[in-house]
């Protein structure tokens, strides 16, 4: 689901289910600081990803999502019982045609109860 409106910008929002198996704490250790996190009952890590492009149209940005710009992962730490989600690859100044394209990247994530979440360097809203 997309668009492209008046104001001449394309956005995408992406839906992503993680399984979460013989874990009980998580970090969020991404590099976008717009992250909200709610906890939940379940079993399931949902990541919301909200996208917008400026100066661009929707087609680039589903390129650029297909080809997974803007993929996250669960990542296995040392411990076990505890994993990060992260960013596949960090993310490099988006250039089009010589012409820098401003991009929003804003997360909603939904993280069991039951699960502790650790701290992470980024400062995190709680709902």
């Amino acid at each position: 689901m997309g668009s492209l409106l008046a104001q001449n910008f394309a956005s995408i929002k992406n839906n992503k289910v993680l399984p979460l198996r013989e874990v009980n704490s998580i970090s969020v250790d991404l590099q976008n600081s717009n992250v909200e996190i709610i906890r939940t009952k379940g079993a399931f890590v949902i990541v919301e990803t909200k996208i917008k492009l400026y100066e661009t149209n929707f087609h680039i940005l589903e390129h650029l999502k297909q080809t997974g710009r803007y993929y996250v992962k669960l990542e296995k730490q040392k411990d076990p019982q505890h994993i990060s989600l992260v960013e596949k690859t960090s993310l490099p100044t988006l250039r089009i045609s010589g012409k820098t394209i401003k991009e929003e990247i804003s997360y909603v994530i939904h993280i069991p109860e039951r699960v502790h979440l650790r701290e992470s360097a980024l400062a995190l809203s709680f709902q």
